[in-house]
């Protein structure tokens, strides 16, 4: 039986879990999964004629293999595609090559490992499909055939020391020339670690970056694989073939000339190596750690283990800092609750967080000398608001050794999380860790217990509201139960293929506000939703007498108009129309990325009768297409679902009215034959390439705006959204100007830019405003001074959008003109280019109304040195023998 979306979401959360709590790389203190190089080559089974009718109706372009007696049976409504395996270089069909392939049905088999086992399956996904999906081999004429999942299947292929892959989507429209997987030839490199004394260092986590001398490359484009050294100190990177080039940024398809691989300890020295990626040594690389210690940590709750806690994961500091725990090694529990790290620093502070579940910190003093083994127990209710209780199913019964989704609101914040049960059905979850001077938490606001089956209706409980406290905060018994039923039904598509829509449930307000009548849907949050594959719904929860509709913003199929429902309605039909899907593929200049080039369809003709389903800012445009990098230097563009009818495309970069290439008669559905226009679109003729380093006085993960100039002042403006690091820009073939900005910097503007520029965005230089007098004000009065450039680029209420939203504009060229508080006579106040006028505004106390001061020198000031303020002392015993300061104010 096929997983259900319900268990595909709780597997998701499960996995989403891990990966936010199990920080770092994985770690066995006892053994290490198998390297990925050390699976023994997969059997293959003949491509035989299938008896199954059912098979043969579902593709008569060919038969697919007949699974073997090992092999899960093949789905009954199973559609096949043909995949023809070549060859790199010579483009020439590969015979006999042996595949592995799995179509998402494998969650629930891989949920069901234990934890160690289940995260390195994550990380070598030929290995799942090798033990729970389905195998084949081409035929003599390179041709391969498989059955493609509900999402999306995986076929990996090797053929005499080559290797391929490919992720194929029953939901895609397939490539003009067919599917194919390409083989080359398989690259890999051996690492082996020894510790301090030359012995062999097990557990040892290890990444290999690609790197140039002389180019600074973002993490993201750099990485090139991780691996974990085994009992021997043995540890391979695999498929290094695909690392050969750069896969992104602006070298993007252009040869990689060094790997680096380094050790990556929390805090132990990194040792490196680095190798030439085009000819790499085929002998073990040796890399030696300085001397280390070894650590064994144990976390508990009334001197018990945490039920669903498999792990903690270990860095070096600071506290409390995201890149730490984002770089955090992962280590797993023995059976009695122990975590053992191998290899860690000498003679400093380390720090344990959770890998489970729960949100705490905690320090421990590491070893001192080489080799000495340090103990230490963690009490998390110690550290920690701790919820207790046990969750009973809807028969009574305890839920035992399970797993609750959690959905909970506190005063200063809340989420998702997952929960586990032990065998009584009992639970322990630490939510937040609390400063060592304080007892109580924050108070529950809210708080829902939710357990889903494939074979049940979504069962929950919530928790009254309480104040938390340092420790147990025991909920008692709590029994699950289904709630009512808001709606229930079933989407039916005009096509075969995925039943899954994304939805909303709307609830109609109507409501007085500033002398008017507003009316409005809205979206409610607190519902359960449990959607099954074949289409089938039902949304449960509490919902007052009405009116209400589902909303379908979702992509894939076109537009719906909203359906209106009674209040419990049940076998509701939502009819959706699939569409068609059509892909184009271009060639951009080196280094452009797909992103930065927009594609969008403007049709010759009315198409049709589609329903409008929402605005721009509840659904993405259809008419635009989505794009991804793809091999040899082209990006492929896809458009999910179009209405049949003759389109024109139009290619675009933001902030450019001109469109750079136009495309008439597009005809959708493609024609069988295909259009050859569209395959490998060469924009390198009208496109030109700029080069563009972005520096700014601030954090990585600032969100830069490049917006070409001039733009039109009577409408939003648009451009290209980046974060700091070297880019590579589409642009007209001539000259450019653009201006470079960021919330709370001061923008730059680049005139004539050509070739390669650089840009650094500072902050707003500041100038001190000393304010003569301010030490004469009563206590409890406070004053405030704002600066407003006399003159500055007139934005009005016009926003910089991009695909994922909007931005004020005055937010991003003007200086910030927010009040700036006096304290102890200085404020010290933002300052642009040119004049500014200053407003000054007294409050004679905590609570009273600021009142604007008209009688100051100097009232226009410019940047530089420190300018004294002086105000009228007239007019400050007027405002405060006017409004006397507040009950309370000294």
């Amino acid at each position: 039986m096929r997983a259900a979306i319900p268990f595909l979401l709780i597997g998701l959360l499960l996995v989403l879990a891990w990966f936010a709590f199990g920080r770092g790389d994985l770690l066995s203190p006892a053994t290490s999964p198998a390297s990925p190089a050390a699976a023994a080559p997969f059997p293959a089974v003949e491509a035989t004629a299938a008896s199954s009718a059912a098979a043969a109706a579902a593709d008569q372009r060919g038969l697919a293999p007949e699974p073997a007696a090992d092999q899960p049976p093949l789905p009954a409504d199973a559609r096949f595609v043909e995949i023809l395996v070549v060859e790199r270089g010579t483009e020439r069909p590969v015979a006999g090559a042996d595949a592995v392939w799995s179509d998402g049905s494998e969650g629930e088999p891989v949920m069901a490992l234990p934890p160690r086992e289940r995260a390195a399956s994550y990380a070598d996904r030929e290995r799942i499909a090798g033990r729970w999906g389905w195998r084949g081999r081409s035929d003599r004429d390179g041709k391969l055939r498989v059955h493609l999942g509900q999402y999306a299947t995986r076929v990996f292929v090797r053929s005499e020391g080559r290797y391929g892959e490919g992720v194929f989507a029953a939901a895609a429209a397939p490539p003009s020339g067919g599917h194919r997987i390409v083989l080359e030839p398989e690259v890999v490199l051996h690492v082996r670690v020894v510790d301090g004394l030359g012995a062999p260092a097990e557990g040892v986590p290890l990444r290999l970056e690609k790197l140039d001398p002389d180019h600074a490359a973002e993490e993201r484009d750099s990485h090139g694989g991780d691996a974990l050294t085994d009992a021997a100190g043995a540890a391979v990177f695999v498929h290094l073939q695909t690392e050969r080039t750069w896969s992104g940024g602006p070298r993007r398809g252009e040869p990689v000339r060094q790997w680096r691989v380094h050790t990556r300890l929390p805090g132990v020295t990194a040792t490196t190596i680095a190798v030439d990626a085009q000819a790499p040594p085929t002998e073990p690389l040796e890399l030696r750690l300085p001397p280390t210690g070894r650590l064994k940590l144990r976390a508990t709750f009334a001197g018990e283990p945490i039920p669903g806690d498999d792990g903690l994961a270990l860095h070096a500091g600071p506290r409390r800092d995201i890149d730490a725990h984002n770089g955090a090694l992962r280590g797993w529990l023995d059976p009695d609750g122990w975590v053992l790290y191998p290899h860690v620093p000498l003679d400093r502070p380390l720090f344990a967080i959770p890998q489970g579940h729960g949100s705490w910190e905690h320090e421990v003093q590491g070893p001192t000398r080489p080799g000495q083994e340090v103990t230490a127990e963690i009490d998390v209710g110690a550290l920690c608001v701790v919820l207790t209780g046990r969750i009973f199913a809807v028969d009574g019964q305890p839920l035992a050794s399970s797993t609750a989704l959690v959905e909970f609101q506190v005063d200063n914040g809340g989420g998702n999380m997952v929960v586990y049960t032990d065998a009584a059905g009992r639970f322990v979850w630490p939510v937040r860790q609390l400063p060592p001077d304080r007892e109580t938490g924050s108070r529950l606001q809210r708080l829902r217990f939710e357990h889903r089956r494939l074979d049940a209706p979504i069962a929950s409980v919530e928790v009254p509201p309480r104040e938390l406290v340092r420790g147990r905060n025991e909920l008692g018994e709590l029994r699950l139960a289904v709630a009512a039923a808001v709606v229930s039904g079933r989407f039916v598509f005009d096509t075969p293929g995925p039943s899954y829509a994304e939805f909303e449930v709307q609830h109609h307000r109507a409501f007085e506000a500033g002398g008017r009548s507003i009316e409005q849907w809205e979206r409610m949050r607190d519902l359960q939703v449990d959607l099954r594959e074949d289409g089938a719904f039902v949304v449960r929860g509490k919902a007052e007498p009405g009116r209400y509709r589902l909303f379908l913003p979702g992509e894939g199929h076109l537009p719906v108009d909203p359906v209106e429902f009674p209040l419990g309605a049940t076998d509701l039909v939502v009819a959706i129309r699939r569409g068609h899907q059509l892909t184009v593929s271009c060639r951009l200049p080196t280094g452009i990325e797909a992103r930065c080039v927009n594609l969008r369809l403007q049709p010759a003709a009315p198409v049709g009768d589609v329903p409008a389903a929402g605005a721009p800012a509840e659904r993405d445009d259809p008419l635009r297409a989505r794009g991804w990098e793809g091999e040899g230097g082209t990006c492929s563009y896809q458009w999910q679902a179009l209405v049949a009818g003759s389109y024109t495309l139009i290619v675009e970069v933001p902030g450019y009215a001109e469109p750079f290439a136009v495309v008439s008669d597009v005809v959708v559905p493609t024609p069988a034959a295909g259009d050859p226009r569209l395959v490998a679109l060469d924009l390198r003729e009208v496109m030109g390439a700029l080069g563009l380093r972005v520096e700014v006085d601030g954090p990585d993960y600032t969100m830069v705006y490049v917006m070409p100039q001039p733009q039109p002042a009577e409408r939003d403006w648009t451009g290209i959204t980046l974060r700091p690091g070297e880019y590579v820009l589409p642009v007209p073939k001539r000259p450019v100007d653009l201006l470079v900005a960021a919330d709370g910097m001061r923008p730059q503007s680049l005139t004539a830019a050509s070739g390669r520029a650089a840009v650094r965005l500072l902050a707003w230089p500041k100038v001190e405003v000393r304010v003569a007098g301010a030490e004469t004000l009563p206590p409890g009065a406070s004053l405030e001074i704002r600066g407003v450039p006399a003159m500055q680029l007139e934005v009005g209420e016009r926003d910089f959008r991009n695909e994922w939203g909007a931005n004020s504009l005055e937010n991003l060229v003007c200086v910030p003109s927010e009040s700036v508080p006096v304290a102890n006579g200085v404020a010290s106040l933002p300052i642009g280019d040119g004049v500014m006028r200053l407003q000054v505004f007294l409050s004679p106390g905590a609570n009273a109304r600021a009142v604007a001061l008209s009688r100051f020198t100097p009232s226009e000031i410019v940047g530089g040195a420190p300018v004294t303020l002086t105000l009228s002392a007239d007019e400050l015993r007027s405002v405060l023998a006017a409004q006397p300061p507040a009950a309370g104010s000294k």
